[in-house]
């Protein structure tokens, strides 16, 4: 509490941009997901859907970057999805950065 701690770390980001690129089959939506943080203000429920107050930020900056790396062309993107879509997908998906 009253610690201020780091929600995003673009140069760790960067790392996982630059191994998933070496991979054969790029993953963009694990790296779409990674720029996406939940922060509930009230955390009342074990779900972060069923808690009162919630907001889903999105790395627009990260993003960017993503897409001038590794131009969308045929992945399916996460951002195309409608925003209760997106929030489901974010909150299953089991990804750490």
């Amino acid at each position: 509490m009253e610690k201020p701690v780091k929600l995003f770390d673009m140069k760790k980001f960067q790392q996982n941009v630059n191994r998933e690129l070496r991979r054969a089959y790029p993953d963009r939506r694990r790296l779409e997901c990674q720029c996406l943080s939940a922060v509930a203000f009230v955390k009342s429920e074990s779900e972060l859907l069923d808690c009162p107050i919630w907001v889903l930020i999105i790395n627009v900056v990260a993003m960017d970057m993503l897409k001038s790396k590794l131009p969308p062309g045929n992945f399916p993107s996460v951002l195309t999805s409608s925003w209760l879509s997106l929030a489901f997908r974010f909150y299953n998906l089991n990804v750490t950065a």
